[in-house]
């Protein structure tokens, strides 16, 4: 529990244990002094509040009256003051009781007490019985207070609570930062905290301006807390103005505000010059499915801007830039170079293509003038074609040899029979369409569909 807290809350548990009266009597007189106020809850005022005492003496005797002589209130910041009554001295018979009041002005923070007193005596049959008796009332006053202190960050990366123009001077930048600290400077905590500006309607707990931050809050005795927000930069003289407020345990919120001045001098920020595309060169064909496309150098007429992202789009000739076939979104790392993913592109096709450029303060360029390339026409399909051989005995096929071949349409391919000793080529049989000579043992084939051929061998005679 934070110590504020702590000490607020024994302040009020004393003050609320101190509620019911506590009498003091110096004789042996039977009688009862109360004091009190009302309304009788919370008991907790605000500094410059009213507090209304009510006090009484009473007779409880049953047979004996009291005289009173004299009757006074000692106030919290130890005055005396005499309630209005009866004229003293005055006398009480049995079972009775004298009511007084009187209004407080409260001038001093914490617990507050209050003494109510009397004095006088007792009529008994032994004598009379003389006694001062005092009661006494505690409260407790509070003095909430709240502040808030607004501080603008110049280019320097100082923080300075500009509470007057001109402010420091800021050249130009994308964001202006504002720092908002919260105190509660006060004496009793406080709820429903919210935080508020002229100019600014979202905070956040981090100085990037990237975590929201969440109202209302509360803030304990002692207790500050930070936010942060940002506004885009503007030239010339610029001033707002932050509000906290928030709600003690009683009494009317309480509030503060803050003003922060800054003064942006120079100009307003320049676009970046229109890049061009480079490569592939305007109307170039036979490009790859995956080209590289490459533009000029960044360049800016706003000394000291760099080259932030890149947008490249690409475009069929019958597509719109609305719906493009590539589009790699704000790139902040491919600047001036960007290779398009394999898939995106189709064979034989013609394509439009640009880029834009952004600076480090978020302003893009007009894109560049389209050009055009298209790419290279997909390789054809290739037909190919078995060619199966084999002998019938007393020889064999050595070239290519013998079993099943494939071979793309038209080659031609080179068929060389060997006979065994003893045997000699006879012929090429069965599909012999395309063999070049048939009687011949080394010969070609053309490879126009496909083939099943066969070499033929017999015995030599003798």
């Amino acid at each position: 529990m934070k110590r504020g807290v702590l000490y607020f809350l024994m302040a009020l548990v004393l003050t609320l244990g101190l509620i019911l009266p506590v009498a003091v009597s110096v004789m042996a007189a039977d009688v009862a002094v109360t004091k009190g106020v009302t309304p009788w809850a919370p008991n907790i005022y605000c500094l410059g509040d009213t507090i209304h005492y009510v006090m009484s003496i009473i007779n409880p005797s049953s047979t004996d009256d009291l005289v009173i002589e004299a009757v006074w209130d000692v106030l919290p910041d130890g005055s005396t003051v005499y309630p209005t009554g009866p004229a003293l001295p005055y006398t009480l018979h049995p079972g009775q009781s004298q009511g007084y009041t009187y209004d407080w002005v409260a001038n001093e923070t914490g617990t507050v007490i209050n003494k109510f007193c009397a004095s006088g005596y007792q009529i008994s049959p032994g004598g009379n019985d003389h006694f001062e008796v005092q009661v006494q009332k505690s409260s407790l006053v509070i003095d909430p207070s709240i502040d808030v202190e607004k501080y603008v960050k110049n280019n320097a990366a100082t923080w300075q609570d500009a509470d007057s123009a001109p402010g420091p001077s800021i050249p130009f930048q994308t964001w202006v930062v504002f720092r908002f600290t919260i105190y509660n400077t006060g004496d009793a905590p406080l709820t429903g905290v919210n935080l508020s500006d002229t100019d600014i309607s979202s905070f956040y707990i981090d100085e990037a301006c990237t975590n929201p931050a969440s109202f209302p809050t509360n803030l304990a005795v002692d207790e500050t807390k930070t936010y942060y927000s940002r506004l885009a930069w503007a030239q010339g003289q610029h001033d707002d103005e932050a509000t906290a407020n928030g709600t003690p345990p009683v009494g009317a919120p309480v509030s503060d505000n803050d003003p922060a001045y800054y003064f942006g001098v120079g100009d307003t920020n320049t676009s970046p010059t229109q890049p061009s595309n480079i490569s592939p060169a305007n109307g170039a064909t036979s490009i790859s499915l995956t080209p590289s496309l490459q533009s000029s150098v960044f360049s800016d007429p706003d000394s000291g801007d760099i080259h932030a992202a890149s947008l490249w789009q690409i475009r069929t000739s019958s597509g719109t830039y609305s719906n493009p076939v590539f589009n790699s979104g704000a790139d902040a790392i491919h600047l001036t170079s960007v290779a398009i993913p394999s898939g995106t592109l189709n064979g034989d096709t013609t394509y439009y293509w640009r880029v834009t450029y952004e600076d480090n303060h978020g302003a893009w360029s007009s894109y560049s003038s389209e050009t055009s390339f298209t790419t290279i026409a997909p390789p054809q399909p290739t037909t190919t074609y078995v060619l199966s051989i084999s002998s019938n005995g007393g020889g064999s096929v050595t070239s290519p040899g013998e079993g099943a071949f494939t071979y793309d349409a038209g080659t031609v391919v080179d068929m060389v029979a060997t006979p065994d000793a003893g045997y000699r080529f006879v012929k090429w049989s069965w599909c012999v369409g395309g063999i070049a000579n048939v009687n011949t043992g080394s010969t070609t084939i053309t490879m126009d569909g496909n083939y099943w051929i066969a070499a033929n061998f017999e015995a030599i005679p003798g």
